[in-house]
């Protein structure tokens, strides 16, 4: 009996230790859990602060660029405070030697001066207009007087004798022949080099040119045809344009008549 009593105690207390061992092993897992729960909880505040961190890194950055522009800013305004300045000074210069101008001209037209000049030199213009006509009216005197010799001399036929003796005779000035261009002596040659090549487009004769046909102002001529060498044929009354043949230098036209109504 003692001995049953023995191990009776003997296997209570080894179910007392096994429940401890048991407890031990569930407050263990439930430590590991919420260690585990503690380090989703660090890892998510470390993911939140990075991001913050980020956020913040953001923020700074746009306020570099705020800075840089309100630098860049303040630079434009000195700049136009400058150009503002230099502007100014211009225009101060500038009226400073308006008012010098103005000051050394100011006496002159107080006193009258001005108007002074104004006239002295309307004088001189008058006197000058004189003079001109004057030198103008004895150019005339002296072309008729020599006109006159001339004529005098030409009605006598012989030279006007010196009232002295040791007086040359004076003898009218040579007037000199108006030289013709070379140009018009060319245009003068081609014309009659034209004239007895080509001759007339409208009635073939070699004579004249088409400008001046006797056809063209002959009564009851008819309406100008359309192309050079034809002839309106309304003495024959055929009343049409008709080409002529055997008119030289002629280009090729159409041989068909082209008719005309009866006016």
């Amino acid at each position: 009996m003692e001995e049953r009593g023995r191990r009776e105690e003997a296997l209570s207390r080894r179910m007392e230790e096994l429940h401890r061992l048991e407890e031990l092993i569930r407050g263990m897992e439930e430590r590991r859990k919420a260690d585990e729960a503690h380090n989703d909880i660090i890892e998510k505040r470390q993911k939140a602060d990075e991001a913050h961190n980020d956020i913040i890194a953001e923020r700074q950055r746009e306020e570099d660029k705020y800075q840089q522009l309100l630098a860049e800013r303040r630079q434009e305004d000195v700049r136009f405070q400058d150009m503002m300045a230099d502007r100014q000074r211009r225009e101060q210069e500038e009226q400073r030697t308006q008012r010098k101008r103005w000051t050394n001209y100011s006496p002159d037209y107080s006193n009258g001066q001005g108007d002074e000049n104004d006239e002295e030199m309307k004088t001189l213009q008058l006197k000058l207009r004189l003079l001109k006509m004057e030198i103008a009216e004895k150019d005339t005197e002296a072309i008729k007087n020599k006109k006159a010799a001339r004529q005098m001399a030409a009605t006598s036929g012989r030279a006007i004798e010196p009232e002295k003796a040791g007086q040359t005779p004076q003898t009218p000035p040579t007037i000199q022949a108006r030289e013709v261009p070379e140009i018009q002596v060319q245009n003068q040659q081609s014309r009659s080099r034209r004239r007895t090549d080509e001759g007339c487009y409208k009635c073939g004769q070699l004579t004249h040119w088409s400008r001046e046909c006797p056809q063209n102002i002959a009564p009851n001529n008819g309406p100008p045809c359309r192309y050079p060498g034809e002839v309106y044929d309304g003495d024959r009354g055929s009343q049409r344009c008709q080409r002529r043949t055997g008119v030289p230098n002629m280009t090729h036209m159409p041989l068909t008549p082209w008719y005309q109504p009866q006016q």
